[in-house]
């Protein structure tokens, strides 16, 4: 007896002796540590003072059934404490009968679970929720996917799946530091679930890839609304670190039952598609369609091949030349890579540079391309017809935003003995509009070493007189898109006369490319422009064949 009394004092579990009836006339103090009811509060009452009102009737009726029928019930039941906070119990109740085997007590002995439970809960969340942007994680989106996926098997119904990549995201995450990254994300995620259905279930698979699934959704819908919607909310300018900062999304769409009968090649099929929608210049949806998985095996094939071309040294420099508008003597020179393949020959630019920025071997290729170009000017340096030339030479975003830029650009000029003022960097100003403030700083350090910087395709992008009076550039170089119907279209001679003249407010050259007219060549040169650039005058060459070209032009 003295056992059983200490127990029932000193015991860490909660006990409650109940008559037949149910009402309280003992409690331990485990009790009152666990529940914050003393044993005044509980005597002559019932253990309802504890109910949390988080289970229904039928669970009260299942737990008096298991007492009536066995006599004992056990499992797990939400109760209150006296503040009202709710705590969850693993509970025994046992039926205790007298000599004539009628219920005389019951007794019920219980422990707080509660932060095992809450642990346990955390452990599921973080197995299938992103612990960044609480979206799904790609195990629970799979999972929700495939459910989805049985119920429109059952329904006959349709589905889509939207695979989407954000645009520029290294650039800022690598400029601006992995914080600022992580505050971008959160703020993009919160922007998809404003702009999709409550139904449809986002998710952040991995890094800057995020997927929607859009129940009820086949291919004769129009959703192009939803996904211009979706592209616009993203494009939106965030504010990061005190910084305004601008990127875009790309988007591919693949379809259930048409594209993919399971998850996986949904999602296959959906990020192909979106391949497809960064390769069309980004901040864009495409559709999935079966001849893209060609497309898709073909850019792998080229990435791996692009790496053993570095490697093998299937890369040269072709030049072309840049012009005074007004006396037409060779002033300059643009610097453009070209990868001669040894089984499929001259592949152009365009289908290898991009894929060069994803996979980073821009770098190393960037790297080759100028040094290679101020060797090339070095040399030009000693011959009559090209010295003081001033070579140019195009800069990605992934060069400018991945650090290092200014010292590998020195030790190029050391190494090759250029002067800092003979070197021009071009950059799209596309770079200058994504929201990669950190790069301003970069080229700024290259202006301030001599070097001069253009903006190269002017006119394509959304730069304002506002942001290119910050800019650390000396200038302009106007898209051959708004040259090649000059001097007839009216629109493009507009566009063009307003470049060189907000060139002429900032004090900057301004040059034109795809020139391939005389009359263009008038038009620009009475209109401003500074230097003239395009097959009017040569297309681009390797060195030694300009050099014989331009040399044996009358």
């Amino acid at each position: 007896a003295s056992l059983a009394s200490k127990v029932f004092e000193d015991g860490l579990e909660g006990v409650i002796i109940t008559d037949a009836q149910g009402i309280i006339r003992r409690v331990n103090p485990a009790f009152t540590i666990i529940t914050g009811f003393s044993a005044e509060d509980a005597v002559g009452k019932k253990p309802s003072i504890l109910k949390s009102g988080r289970h229904d009737k039928a669970f009260y009726e299942k737990l008096w059934g298991a007492l009536i029928e066995h006599g004992y019930w056990e499992g797990e039941i939400w109760n209150r404490r006296k503040t009202g906070e709710g705590f969850v119990a693993t509970e025994t109740i046992s039926a205790v009968r007298n000599e004539a085997g009628e219920v005389a007590h019951y007794v019920s002995t219980f422990r707080d679970v509660t932060e095992r439970i809450h642990s346990e809960q955390r452990m599921r969340h973080l197995a299938h929720y992103d612990a960044l942007t609480h979206l799904p994680n790609r195990t629970l989106f799979v999972e929700r996917l495939e459910h989805a996926l049985v119920r429109a098997r059952r329904e006959n119904a349709a589905l889509a799946l939207l695979f989407i990549d954000l645009d520029y995201f290294k650039a800022v995450n690598d400029s601006l530091g992995h914080a600022a990254g992580d505050d971008l994300l959160c703020t993009l995620a919160a922007r998809m679930k404003e702009v999709m259905r409550e139904a449809d279930t986002v998710a952040r698979l991995s890094g800057d890839e995020f997927a929607i699934f859009m129940e009820g959704v086949d291919e004769q819908t129009n959703i192009d609304g939803v996904l211009k919607k979706l592209l616009d909310a993203l494009l939106e300018p965030a504010n990061i670190a005190g910084r305004s900062v601008t990127i875009g999304a790309s988007i591919g769409v693949a379809f259930y039952p048409r594209d993919g009968e399971n998850a996986e090649p949904l999602l296959r099929a959906a990020d192909t598609a979106m391949y497809r929608a960064k390769g069309k210049g980004r901040n864009s949806f495409e559709f999935y369609r079966p001849e893209l998985t060609q497309s898709a095996d073909d850019r792998f094939t080229v990435i791996s091949e692009l790496r053993q071309g570095l490697e093998r040294g299937e890369f040269c420099v072709y030049y072309q030349p840049k012009v005074d508008a007004h006396t037409g003597k060779l002033v300059g020179v643009e610097a453009l890579v070209r990868w001669i393949h040894p089984t499929k020959g001259m592949i152009p630019p365009d289908r290898f540079i991009p894929l060069a920025e994803q996979t980073d071997l821009i770098i190393p290729l960037g790297d080759w391309v100028l040094e290679t170009a101020c060797r090339q000017a070095v040399t030009w340096n000693a011959t009559a017809d090209f010295c003081n030339l001033k070579m140019a030479v195009n800069l990605s975003s992934v060069q400018i935003s991945r650090g290092g830029l200014l010292q590998r650009t020195q030790d190029i000029l050391a190494r090759t003995g250029l002067a800092a003022q003979q070197l021009e960097l071009e950059v799209t100003e596309g770079v200058m509009v994504a929201g990669v403030r950190e790069g301003y700083k970069t080229l700024t350090e290259l202006r301030e070493l001599g070097i001069a910087v253009a903006i190269d395709d002017f006119g394509t992008g959304y730069s304002s007189l506002a942001a290119l009076k910050q800019l650390p550039i000396t200038r302009l170089k106007i898209d051959r898109s708004f040259v090649i119907n000059l001097p007839d279209n009216t629109d493009d001679l507009a566009i063009a006369q307003m470049i060189t003249r907000m060139a002429e407010t900032l004090k900057l050259q301004v040059t034109a490319e795809g020139v391939e007219t005389q009359a263009q060549a008038d038009c620009l040169r009475d209109m401003g422009c500074n230097e003239l650039q395009g097959y009017f005058y040569s297309r681009p060459q390797p060195a030694q064949a300009l050099e014989a070209f331009w040399r044996s032009r009358p």
